[in-house]
């Protein structure tokens, strides 16, 4: 390398830094709303700040049709949906399938809690 001062390199005081895309999911009086903004984390305080004075709140849990039946008991499996009774939990943790039968083959009915 030379030790010309004109082939130096400056470094570039005026970069402006790419601005970030941010994504929000929010409730309003009962229904789900997203917004999206674009720039510094500075707008994502300010957003969120605004939408909870207009009074959005964060989205509640959603829960599935078998697991909103067990919500008074979160030890208790779900219960099919078609059968109408308990779910037996799959390998997979997390997961309940129907042990019933329906003629030859097994119920298809799963719930991922």
């Amino acid at each position: 390398m030379s030790n010309n001062t004109s082939e130096q390199i400056q470094p570039i005081t005026g970069a402006i830094a790419a601005p970030t895309k941010f994504v929000i999911q929010a409730e309003y009086q009962g229904f789900p709303v997203v917004v999206e903004c674009t720039g510094k984390a500075d707008i994502l305080k300010s957003t969120i700040d605004r939408l909870m004075s207009i009074g959005a709140t964060p989205p509640a849990q959603r829960t599935t049709t078998a697991s909103a039946a067990t919500a008074g008991d979160s030890s208790a499996p779900p219960k099919c949906r078609i059968h109408h009774v308990p779910m037996k939990p799959s390998r997979k943790p997390g997961n309940f399938f129907c042990p019933k039968k329906d003629g030859q083959h097994y119920c298809a009915e799963t719930v991922k809690v």
